[in-house]
Protein backbone atom coordinates (compact mmCIF):
# COMPACT_ATOMS: atom_id res chain seq x y z
CA UNK A 1 0.00 0.00 0.00
CA UNK A 2 1.69 3.40 -1.13
CA UNK A 3 1.27 6.69 1.32
CA UNK A 4 3.06 9.71 -0.49
CA UNK A 5 4.72 12.64 1.16
CA UNK A 6 3.64 15.94 -0.22
CA UNK A 7 6.48 15.52 -3.04
CA UNK A 8 5.12 12.10 -3.97
CA UNK A 9 1.64 13.26 -4.24
CA UNK A 10 3.19 16.56 -6.66
CA UNK A 11 4.93 13.92 -9.14
CA UNK A 12 1.85 11.37 -9.27
CA UNK A 13 -0.35 14.60 -9.49
CA UNK A 14 1.43 16.05 -12.50
CA UNK A 15 1.51 12.33 -14.48
CA UNK A 16 -2.30 11.30 -13.56
CA UNK A 17 -3.37 15.04 -14.85
CA UNK A 18 -1.44 14.46 -18.08
CA UNK A 19 -3.63 11.15 -18.60
CA UNK A 20 -6.75 12.65 -17.39
CA UNK A 21 -6.26 15.65 -20.18
CA UNK A 22 -5.37 12.64 -23.24
CA UNK A 23 -6.87 14.84 -26.25
CA UNK A 24 -7.78 11.75 -28.38
CA UNK A 25 -8.85 13.15 -32.01
CA UNK A 26 -12.32 11.67 -32.64
CA UNK A 27 -12.62 11.39 -36.70
CA UNK A 28 -15.35 12.83 -38.69
CA UNK A 29 -13.98 14.06 -41.93
CA UNK A 30 -11.05 15.16 -43.72
CA UNK A 31 -9.97 18.83 -43.23
CA UNK A 32 -7.63 20.81 -45.99
CA UNK A 33 -7.03 24.32 -46.00
CA UNK A 34 -8.65 26.69 -48.86
CA UNK A 35 -4.52 27.03 -49.96
CA UNK A 36 -4.43 23.54 -50.84
CA UNK A 37 -4.03 21.83 -54.26
CA UNK A 38 -7.04 19.98 -53.47
CA UNK A 39 -9.42 22.72 -52.43
CA UNK A 40 -7.96 24.58 -55.70
CA UNK A 41 -8.78 21.77 -58.03
CA UNK A 42 -12.70 21.77 -56.43
CA UNK A 43 -12.92 25.58 -56.58
CA UNK A 44 -11.89 25.54 -60.29
CA UNK A 45 -14.09 22.73 -61.09
CA UNK A 46 -16.88 24.41 -59.47
CA UNK A 47 -16.56 27.39 -61.34
CA UNK A 48 -16.42 25.51 -64.76
CA UNK A 49 -19.42 23.09 -63.66
CA UNK A 50 -22.77 23.96 -65.17
CA UNK A 51 -24.70 20.98 -64.46
CA UNK A 52 -26.64 21.44 -60.76
CA UNK A 53 -26.17 18.03 -59.63
CA UNK A 54 -22.52 17.72 -59.97
CA UNK A 55 -22.08 20.94 -58.67
CA UNK A 56 -23.97 21.22 -55.65
CA UNK A 57 -21.94 17.62 -54.52
CA UNK A 58 -18.47 20.00 -55.37
CA UNK A 59 -19.64 22.88 -52.77
CA UNK A 60 -20.39 19.64 -50.23
CA UNK A 61 -16.74 18.93 -50.84
CA UNK A 62 -15.16 22.11 -50.13
CA UNK A 63 -16.99 22.73 -47.28
CA UNK A 64 -16.06 19.42 -45.70
CA UNK A 65 -12.25 19.83 -46.64
CA UNK A 66 -11.87 23.20 -45.24
CA UNK A 67 -14.27 23.03 -42.18
CA UNK A 68 -11.42 22.20 -39.75
CA UNK A 69 -9.22 25.11 -41.05
CA UNK A 70 -11.65 27.46 -41.76
CA UNK A 71 -15.55 26.74 -40.57
CA UNK A 72 -17.24 30.50 -41.23
CA UNK A 73 -15.88 29.32 -45.10
CA UNK A 74 -17.33 25.89 -44.89
CA UNK A 75 -20.84 27.41 -44.41
CA UNK A 76 -20.56 29.38 -46.71
CA UNK A 77 -20.34 26.89 -49.08
CA UNK A 78 -22.78 24.40 -47.60
CA UNK A 79 -25.09 27.09 -48.12
CA UNK A 80 -24.61 27.16 -50.90
CA UNK A 81 -24.73 23.61 -51.97
CA UNK A 82 -28.18 23.82 -50.18
CA UNK A 83 -29.39 27.05 -52.13
CA UNK A 84 -28.21 24.89 -55.59
CA UNK A 85 -29.90 21.76 -54.66
CA UNK A 86 -33.70 23.15 -54.79
CA UNK A 87 -33.21 23.29 -58.30
CA UNK A 88 -32.32 19.11 -58.51
CA UNK A 89 -35.08 17.27 -60.09
CA UNK A 90 -35.34 14.10 -57.91
CA UNK A 91 -36.20 14.14 -54.85
CA UNK A 92 -34.21 10.97 -53.30
CA UNK A 93 -30.77 13.36 -54.39
CA UNK A 94 -32.64 16.19 -53.14
CA UNK A 95 -32.44 14.52 -49.49
CA UNK A 96 -28.79 13.04 -49.87
CA UNK A 97 -27.67 16.49 -50.21
CA UNK A 98 -29.69 17.59 -47.62
CA UNK A 99 -28.06 15.09 -45.09
CA UNK A 100 -24.62 15.77 -46.40
CA UNK A 101 -25.14 19.24 -45.37
CA UNK A 102 -26.61 18.41 -42.13
CA UNK A 103 -23.64 16.37 -41.06
CA UNK A 104 -21.05 18.67 -42.06
CA UNK A 105 -22.82 21.61 -40.32
CA UNK A 106 -23.65 18.78 -37.16
CA UNK A 107 -19.29 18.70 -37.71
CA UNK A 108 -18.82 22.56 -37.10
CA UNK A 109 -21.14 22.65 -34.65
CA UNK A 110 -19.53 19.95 -32.30
CA UNK A 111 -15.96 21.77 -32.56
CA UNK A 112 -17.89 24.72 -31.55
CA UNK A 113 -19.04 23.01 -28.06
CA UNK A 114 -22.77 23.68 -29.72
CA UNK A 115 -23.31 20.30 -28.23
CA UNK A 116 -27.36 20.47 -28.59
CA UNK A 117 -27.61 22.28 -31.54
CA UNK A 118 -25.63 19.38 -33.31
CA UNK A 119 -27.87 16.68 -31.72
CA UNK A 120 -30.98 18.40 -33.69
CA UNK A 121 -28.55 18.11 -36.72
CA UNK A 122 -27.75 14.99 -36.41
CA UNK A 123 -30.87 13.33 -35.24
CA UNK A 124 -32.52 15.15 -38.49
CA UNK A 125 -30.01 13.35 -40.87
CA UNK A 126 -30.22 10.16 -38.84
CA UNK A 127 -33.85 9.61 -39.48
CA UNK A 128 -33.67 10.86 -43.37
CA UNK A 129 -30.27 8.40 -43.54
CA UNK A 130 -32.68 5.62 -42.79
CA UNK A 131 -35.47 6.62 -44.80
CA UNK A 132 -33.09 6.42 -47.58
CA UNK A 133 -31.73 3.37 -46.91
CA UNK A 134 -28.12 5.01 -47.45
CA UNK A 135 -25.90 2.82 -45.26
CA UNK A 136 -23.04 4.99 -45.28
CA UNK A 137 -24.54 8.53 -44.17
CA UNK A 138 -26.01 6.30 -41.53
CA UNK A 139 -22.82 4.95 -39.90
CA UNK A 140 -21.89 8.63 -40.59
CA UNK A 141 -24.57 9.90 -38.68
CA UNK A 142 -24.20 7.94 -35.81
CA UNK A 143 -20.67 8.84 -36.08
CA UNK A 144 -21.21 11.84 -35.35
CA UNK A 145 -23.68 11.60 -32.62
CA UNK A 146 -20.67 9.32 -30.85
CA UNK A 147 -18.87 12.22 -31.10
CA UNK A 148 -21.63 14.75 -29.73
CA UNK A 149 -21.70 11.87 -26.30
CA UNK A 150 -18.00 12.47 -26.12
CA UNK A 151 -18.07 15.62 -25.74
CA UNK A 152 -20.40 15.56 -23.18
CA UNK A 153 -18.71 12.66 -21.17
CA UNK A 154 -21.35 10.43 -22.30
CA UNK A 155 -19.31 7.29 -23.13
CA UNK A 156 -21.51 4.18 -22.54
CA UNK A 157 -23.92 6.22 -25.31
CA UNK A 158 -20.91 7.40 -27.93
CA UNK A 159 -19.97 3.86 -27.57
CA UNK A 160 -23.00 2.41 -28.55
CA UNK A 161 -23.83 5.14 -30.90
CA UNK A 162 -20.06 3.63 -32.19
CA UNK A 163 -20.99 -0.08 -32.16
CA UNK A 164 -24.06 0.64 -34.01
CA UNK A 165 -22.13 2.60 -36.89
CA UNK A 166 -18.93 -0.48 -36.93
CA UNK A 167 -21.67 -2.71 -37.89
CA UNK A 168 -23.54 -1.10 -40.53
CA UNK A 169 -20.45 0.37 -42.56
CA UNK A 170 -19.05 -3.44 -42.23
CA UNK A 171 -21.58 -4.22 -45.03
CA UNK A 172 -20.08 -1.63 -46.87
CA UNK A 173 -16.84 -1.90 -48.71
CA UNK A 174 -15.87 1.87 -47.02
CA UNK A 175 -12.59 1.35 -45.01
CA UNK A 176 -11.77 4.27 -44.13
CA UNK A 177 -14.88 5.06 -42.54
CA UNK A 178 -14.19 2.30 -40.54
CA UNK A 179 -11.31 3.39 -39.39
CA UNK A 180 -12.28 6.54 -38.20
CA UNK A 181 -15.07 4.65 -36.02
CA UNK A 182 -12.52 2.37 -34.61
CA UNK A 183 -10.40 5.24 -33.76
CA UNK A 184 -13.40 7.04 -31.70
CA UNK A 185 -13.91 3.17 -30.02
CA UNK A 186 -10.43 3.13 -28.95
CA UNK A 187 -10.40 6.63 -27.15
CA UNK A 188 -13.77 5.22 -25.17
CA UNK A 189 -12.27 2.07 -24.42
CA UNK A 190 -8.93 4.37 -22.68
CA UNK A 191 -11.80 6.07 -20.89
CA UNK A 192 -13.12 3.31 -19.18
CA UNK A 193 -9.27 2.32 -18.27
CA UNK A 194 -8.91 -0.26 -21.21
CA UNK A 195 -5.62 0.83 -22.44
CA UNK A 196 -4.13 -2.74 -24.53
CA UNK A 197 -8.01 -2.41 -25.95
CA UNK A 198 -7.33 0.95 -27.19
CA UNK A 199 -3.72 0.23 -28.33
CA UNK A 200 -4.87 -2.40 -30.53
CA UNK A 201 -7.81 -0.28 -31.96
CA UNK A 202 -5.43 2.16 -33.00
CA UNK A 203 -3.31 0.46 -34.79
CA UNK A 204 -6.11 -1.15 -37.09
CA UNK A 205 -6.62 2.33 -38.41
CA UNK A 206 -2.84 3.53 -39.08
CA UNK A 207 -3.12 0.13 -41.11
CA UNK A 208 -6.10 1.21 -42.90
CA UNK A 209 -4.91 4.72 -43.14
CA UNK A 210 -1.38 3.87 -44.85
CA UNK A 211 -3.05 1.13 -47.33
CA UNK A 212 -5.67 3.79 -48.17
CA UNK A 213 -3.29 7.02 -48.29
CA UNK A 214 -5.85 8.68 -45.86
CA UNK A 215 -3.96 11.56 -44.30
CA UNK A 216 -6.41 12.63 -42.18
CA UNK A 217 -6.90 8.97 -40.41
CA UNK A 218 -3.13 8.68 -40.78
CA UNK A 219 -2.63 11.62 -38.58
CA UNK A 220 -5.06 10.98 -36.28
CA UNK A 221 -3.50 7.46 -35.68
CA UNK A 222 0.00 8.96 -34.85
CA UNK A 223 -1.70 11.26 -32.40
CA UNK A 224 -3.51 8.41 -30.09
CA UNK A 225 -0.33 6.06 -30.54
CA UNK A 226 1.86 8.61 -29.03
CA UNK A 227 -0.86 9.26 -26.39
CA UNK A 228 -0.73 5.93 -25.30
CA UNK A 229 2.92 6.15 -25.12
CA UNK A 230 2.48 9.03 -22.86
CA UNK A 231 0.42 6.60 -20.52
CA UNK A 232 3.03 4.10 -20.46
CA UNK A 233 5.78 6.45 -19.74
CA UNK A 234 7.64 6.09 -23.34
CA UNK A 235 7.96 10.04 -23.83
CA UNK A 236 10.57 9.82 -26.89
CA UNK A 237 7.96 7.70 -29.02
CA UNK A 238 5.03 9.64 -28.03
CA UNK A 239 7.02 12.94 -28.84
CA UNK A 240 8.40 10.94 -32.44
CA UNK A 241 4.21 9.83 -33.11
CA UNK A 242 3.12 13.25 -32.37
CA UNK A 243 5.18 14.93 -34.16
CA UNK A 244 4.34 12.70 -37.43
CA UNK A 245 0.84 13.56 -36.64
CA UNK A 246 1.57 17.75 -36.65
CA UNK A 247 3.39 16.85 -39.74
CA UNK A 248 0.35 15.46 -41.90
CA UNK A 249 -1.73 17.75 -40.12
CA UNK A 250 0.55 20.58 -41.42
CA UNK A 251 0.93 19.18 -44.77
CA UNK A 252 -3.28 19.29 -45.05
CA UNK A 253 -3.28 22.74 -42.93
CA UNK A 254 -5.70 20.41 -40.50
CA UNK A 255 -5.86 23.11 -38.00
CA UNK A 256 -8.32 21.51 -35.79
CA UNK A 257 -5.99 18.26 -35.47
CA UNK A 258 -2.66 20.43 -34.97
CA UNK A 259 -4.48 21.82 -32.21
CA UNK A 260 -4.77 18.26 -30.24
CA UNK A 261 -0.79 18.00 -31.31
CA UNK A 262 0.17 21.36 -29.48
CA UNK A 263 -2.00 20.20 -26.46
CA UNK A 264 -0.04 16.84 -26.14
CA UNK A 265 3.28 18.03 -27.06
CA UNK A 266 3.07 20.74 -24.44
CA UNK A 267 1.84 17.85 -21.66
CA UNK A 268 4.69 15.83 -22.51
CA UNK A 269 7.08 18.88 -21.78
CA UNK A 270 5.06 19.10 -18.52
CA UNK A 271 5.94 15.38 -18.07
CA UNK A 272 9.38 15.79 -17.89
CA UNK A 273 9.86 19.09 -16.33
CA UNK A 274 10.38 21.68 -19.22
CA UNK A 275 7.68 24.05 -18.11
CA UNK A 276 8.59 27.08 -20.42
CA UNK A 277 8.47 24.65 -23.42
CA UNK A 278 5.04 23.73 -22.27
CA UNK A 279 3.91 26.97 -22.11
CA UNK A 280 4.97 27.66 -25.78
CA UNK A 281 3.19 25.14 -26.54
CA UNK A 282 -0.14 25.67 -24.95
CA UNK A 283 0.25 29.47 -26.31
CA UNK A 284 -0.28 27.94 -29.37
CA UNK A 285 -3.06 25.40 -28.87
CA UNK A 286 -4.78 29.39 -27.23
CA UNK A 287 -3.75 30.71 -30.53
CA UNK A 288 -5.18 28.69 -32.84
CA UNK A 289 -7.80 27.74 -31.01
CA UNK A 290 -8.77 31.81 -30.67
CA UNK A 291 -8.78 31.72 -34.57
CA UNK A 292 -10.68 28.34 -35.11
CA UNK A 293 -13.35 29.58 -32.61
CA UNK A 294 -12.59 26.24 -30.97
CA UNK A 295 -14.25 26.61 -27.60
CA UNK A 296 -12.90 23.05 -26.33
CA UNK A 297 -9.54 23.46 -27.62
CA UNK A 298 -9.60 27.09 -25.50
CA UNK A 299 -10.45 25.42 -22.66
CA UNK A 300 -7.91 23.09 -22.72
CA UNK A 301 -5.59 25.76 -23.25
CA UNK A 302 -6.41 27.87 -20.17
CA UNK A 303 -6.59 24.29 -17.90
CA UNK A 304 -3.02 23.42 -19.33
CA UNK A 305 -1.87 26.79 -18.49
CA UNK A 306 -2.89 26.78 -15.16
CA UNK A 307 -1.26 23.44 -14.56
CA UNK A 308 2.00 24.92 -15.74
CA UNK A 309 1.70 28.19 -13.95
CA UNK A 310 0.76 25.80 -10.68
CA UNK A 311 4.19 24.17 -11.38
CA UNK A 312 5.93 27.57 -11.39
CA UNK A 313 4.21 28.14 -8.29
CA UNK A 314 2.76 31.70 -9.49
CA UNK A 315 -1.15 30.04 -7.91
CA UNK A 316 -2.60 33.68 -8.74
CA UNK A 317 -2.28 33.36 -12.31
CA UNK A 318 -2.98 29.21 -12.41
CA UNK A 319 -6.15 29.76 -10.66
CA UNK A 320 -7.01 32.59 -13.01
CA UNK A 321 -6.57 30.50 -15.92
CA UNK A 322 -8.40 27.26 -14.29
CA UNK A 323 -11.28 29.69 -13.54
CA UNK A 324 -11.17 30.69 -16.93
CA UNK A 325 -11.17 27.19 -18.85
CA UNK A 326 -14.14 26.28 -16.07
CA UNK A 327 -16.56 28.67 -17.07
CA UNK A 328 -15.93 27.50 -20.76
CA UNK A 329 -16.48 24.05 -19.63
CA UNK A 330 -19.54 24.41 -17.49
CA UNK A 331 -21.13 26.36 -20.44
CA UNK A 332 -20.31 23.34 -22.90
CA UNK A 333 -21.55 21.05 -20.27
CA UNK A 334 -18.66 18.46 -20.39
CA UNK A 335 -18.33 16.66 -17.23
CA UNK A 336 -15.02 15.33 -17.52
CA UNK A 337 -13.60 18.40 -18.12
CA UNK A 338 -15.06 20.36 -15.45
CA UNK A 339 -14.25 16.88 -13.29
CA UNK A 340 -10.50 17.66 -14.35
CA UNK A 341 -10.76 21.42 -13.31
CA UNK A 342 -11.96 20.99 -9.78
CA UNK A 343 -9.23 18.31 -9.15
CA UNK A 344 -6.67 21.42 -10.68
CA UNK A 345 -8.22 24.14 -8.44
CA UNK A 346 -8.16 21.56 -5.14
CA UNK A 347 -4.66 20.84 -5.69
CA UNK A 348 -3.86 24.40 -6.03
CA UNK A 349 -5.62 24.83 -2.27
CA UNK A 350 -4.07 22.12 -1.12
CA UNK A 351 -0.58 23.43 -2.50
CA UNK A 352 -1.05 26.30 -0.28
CA UNK A 353 -2.22 24.45 2.68
CA UNK A 354 -5.74 24.41 2.91
CA UNK A 355 -6.51 20.74 3.38
CA UNK A 356 -9.87 21.32 3.72
CA UNK A 357 -11.10 23.45 1.15
CA UNK A 358 -8.88 21.06 -1.07
CA UNK A 359 -10.60 18.12 0.14
CA UNK A 360 -14.06 19.22 -1.30
CA UNK A 361 -12.85 20.06 -4.83
CA UNK A 362 -11.80 16.74 -4.68
CA UNK A 363 -14.72 14.77 -3.49
CA UNK A 364 -16.85 17.45 -5.74
CA UNK A 365 -14.59 15.89 -8.41
CA UNK A 366 -14.85 12.41 -7.72
CA UNK A 367 -18.49 12.77 -7.97
CA UNK A 368 -18.54 14.07 -11.21
CA UNK A 369 -16.06 11.22 -12.20
CA UNK A 370 -18.53 8.62 -11.01
CA UNK A 371 -20.86 9.98 -12.76
CA UNK A 372 -19.54 9.28 -15.94
CA UNK A 373 -17.35 6.46 -15.03
CA UNK A 374 -14.30 7.78 -16.52
CA UNK A 375 -12.28 5.08 -14.20
CA UNK A 376 -8.65 6.94 -14.63
CA UNK A 377 -10.05 9.98 -12.52
CA UNK A 378 -11.81 8.12 -10.10
CA UNK A 379 -8.52 6.43 -9.53
CA UNK A 380 -6.36 9.84 -9.57
CA UNK A 381 -9.44 11.33 -7.47
CA UNK A 382 -9.09 8.25 -4.75
CA UNK A 383 -5.22 8.89 -4.38
CA UNK A 384 -5.95 12.77 -3.96
CA UNK A 385 -8.42 12.27 -1.13
CA UNK A 386 -6.32 9.61 0.69
CA UNK A 387 -3.57 12.29 0.91
CA UNK A 388 -5.74 14.68 2.08
CA UNK A 389 -6.42 12.34 4.52
CA UNK A 390 -3.25 11.22 5.59
CA UNK A 391 -2.39 14.42 6.49
CA UNK A 392 -5.22 15.09 8.27
CA UNK A 393 -3.94 11.92 10.74
CA UNK A 394 -7.14 9.88 9.39
CA UNK A 395 -4.78 6.93 8.74
CA UNK A 396 -7.96 4.41 8.51
CA UNK A 397 -9.74 6.33 6.16
CA UNK A 398 -6.80 7.42 4.07
CA UNK A 399 -5.69 3.41 3.25
CA UNK A 400 -9.23 2.81 2.29
CA UNK A 401 -8.95 5.77 -0.60
CA UNK A 402 -5.32 4.68 -1.64
CA UNK A 403 -6.26 0.41 -1.68
CA UNK A 404 -9.46 1.74 -3.57
CA UNK A 405 -7.12 3.99 -5.82
CA UNK A 406 -4.20 1.16 -6.15
CA UNK A 407 -6.64 -1.37 -7.24
CA UNK A 408 -7.76 0.68 -10.49
CA UNK A 409 -4.06 1.72 -11.26
CA UNK A 410 -2.38 -2.02 -10.47
CA UNK A 411 -6.01 -3.27 -13.17
CA UNK A 412 -4.70 -1.18 -15.74
CA UNK A 413 -1.08 -1.47 -15.06
CA UNK A 414 -0.49 2.07 -14.16
CA UNK A 415 3.68 2.56 -15.46
CA UNK A 416 4.75 5.07 -12.79
CA UNK A 417 2.71 3.53 -10.04
CA UNK A 418 3.29 0.17 -10.43
CA UNK A 419 7.19 1.32 -10.58
CA UNK A 420 6.57 2.32 -6.92
CA UNK A 421 5.19 -0.50 -5.57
Amino acid sequence: MIRMNRQGMVNLYVISKILLAFCFYLQFTECVSAASYKVRKLLHESGLEKDPSRKTELYIDIANEIKGSNPDSALYYFSQAECLSTNLQGENEKELIRVKILLGRASIEIARGNIDKAWSLDSVALAASRKLKSRELEAATLMSLGTAYYNRSRFDEAQKCNREALSIIRTTKDRKTEGKILTNMGTIEFMFGNAKKADSLFHIPLRIAVISKDDDLLAASYLNIGLLNVYAGKYAAAEDNIRKSATVYQKIDGKDGLVLCYQNLANIWVAQGDIEKAIEYNMLNHNLSMELGDKIGLSKAFQNLGECYSQLGDYEKAMEYFIKGLKIKTDLGDTKEIAITNSSIGHLIYMQGNLKRALEYYRKSLQDYIKIGYVMGIAASYGDIGNILSEQNKGDSALYYFSKSEKIYVRNQHPYYLAKL
